[in-house]
């Protein structure tokens, strides 16, 4: 499974269930941090949990607890798991007309409805592309997942006005980027 720079994601099976598990570190990168940036990864880990935990609905992928270390600290988390597949890898499989306009349609208004969730609750995904819409194993719902990047309005209008800059909250894949970040 693709993880980020510092964490890894693995697929678990438990019972009939099978989940993603996202864990909170690569061990052999922590090496070269310093304190500072370390607490930064810890905060922004425990970030994306607080986040990928209070959202409910049927277009957002579920959360579904907490993996705590021996010293109780958390060390990753688990959501469902949607074995469809990504929108990108989808699309790439894909020629245009295989996909019917009405299936487009569908899969459009179920990716604004999970916006519509995010922003339900004062939050922005700042990160949304097709490799963070995935597809249930049907290929009839999309959800959208990682939520790392995820803010309330409330952080990112703190953020700007503490330091008196317009947007200092910039985060998102580059290519993917509104231009005025």
């Amino acid at each position: 499974f693709q993880g980020g720079r510092w964490n890894n994601n693995y697929k678990w099976k438990s019972q009939n269930n099978q989940q993603v598990v996202k864990s909170f570190a690569k061990f052999g990168n922590f090496n070269e941090l310093t304190t500072s940036k370390m607490n930064q990864i810890i905060t922004a880990f425990n970030d994306e949990i607080k986040s990928t935990s209070q959202f409910q609905s049927p277009f957002l992928v579920k959360f579904l607890g907490k993996l705590k270390g021996n010293t109780s600290q958390v060390i990753g988390f688990i959501t469902e798991y949607l074995s469809g597949g990504s929108l990108s890898s989808y699309l790439s499989e894909k020629s245009f007309n295989d996909v019917s306009i009405e299936q487009r349609f569908q899969y459009a208004m179920q990716i604004a409805q999970g916006i519509k969730c995010l922003h339900d609750n004062q939050s922005m995904h700042r990160d949304l592309k097709g490799q963070n819409v995935c597809l249930t194993s049907d290929k009839s719902l999309m959800k959208l997942i990682d939520f790392q990047t995820v803010k309330t309005s409330d952080e990112i209008t703190t953020t700007m006005s503490s330091i008196g800059l317009k947007n200092t909250s910039i985060a998102g894949t580059y290519n993917w980027m509104a231009p005025e970040q």
